[in-house]
């Protein structure tokens, strides 16, 4: 289960990193420090980004 957990965090981090890189097109905007963005911008799209994936996965109450 647990690797489940890191796969699915990978995808999701790969899907941003296109997103938010214009594809590739801007490495510097998905560059990163360890686990973290260096731009603050990027770093915040992120944890909104994951949280939106998060928030999908959550089934609604009836």
């Amino acid at each position: 289960m647990q690797t489940n957990m890191i796969n699915t965090e990978t995808m999701i981090r790969d899907e941003f990193d296109a997103w938010y890189s214009e594809g590739g097109a801007e490495p510097e905007a998905i560059a990163r420090t360890g686990d973290r963005y260096r731009l603050l911008q990027a770093q915040q799209a992120w944890v909104a980004f994951r949280a939106g994936w998060q928030a999908r996965r959550i089934p609604e109450s009836e």
